[in-house]
């Protein structure tokens, strides 16, 4: 049993470990793009590229909350106004639309966004060109939480469907079961497409 148990945590952790290095290079490769075109003078691409290296924070990703200072204190440095008003509504964008699958869980948050978050909505409230419903609702970017969902119970059902698979597709003897396995497995090949089907989606 304590063997099945280990192979279970290995296979979890060769799961998890792989998501959560993409989220932090490519953060990082993102910000570092943004701050290429920050030298070029390139605003707008500079903001995109911040966006899509904040919505890529995770638990433990310093990279991303750095990318959502150094954004904010960038964008406040924009001469026009209606680029300022842009540039603020992406990033509280991106803050609200964050690619983490563990942002619903409070304590892992990084409160470093939730003052920014604040900032930025205090910025847009000033605004003159503002208004009620803008304040709500992130305007370059609308998330689409039912394929958040979905991707979220796909990709529990892959994890699950690895572990039916690893307990149940060996013998006593701790040799795998070939045909067994194989049919085991399709729920996993299953599972997994469609997650990546509804991470792409959302």
């Amino acid at each position: 049993m304590a063997r099945y148990l280990l192979i279970a945590l290995l296979c979890a952790a060769f799961i998890i470990v792989p998501m959560h290095l993409r989220s932090l290079l490519d953060s990082k490769r993102e910000l570092e793009s943004a701050r290429k075109m920050r030298a070029e003078q390139n605003q707008v691409a500079a903001i995109e590229h911040y966006r899509r290296a904040v919505m890529w924070r995770a638990p433990f990703n310093h990279t991303a909350s750095e990318a959502a200072a150094e954004m904010q204190k960038f964008v406040m440095t924009l001469s026009d106004s209606a680029q300022r008003l842009d540039g603020l509504r992406e990033l509280r964008s991106a803050i609200l639309s964050s690619r983490s699958f563990l942002d619903s869980v409070e304590w892992l948050r990084d409160p470093t966004y939730v003052d920014i978050l604040v900032a930025a909505e205090g910025e847009i409230a000033k605004a003159p060109e503002s208004k009620p419903a803008e304040l709500r609702e992130p305007q370059s970017f609308e998330p689409k939480f039912e394929y958040q969902i979905q991707a979220q119970l796909a990709f529990w059902a892959w994890i699950l469907s690895v572990v039916y698979l690893i307990f149940r597709s060996f013998n006593r003897a701790g040799r795998l079961e070939g045909r067994g396995a194989l049919l085991r497995a399709v729920p996993c090949a299953v599972f997994y497409a469609l997650w990546l089907v509804m991470l792409a989606r959302a």
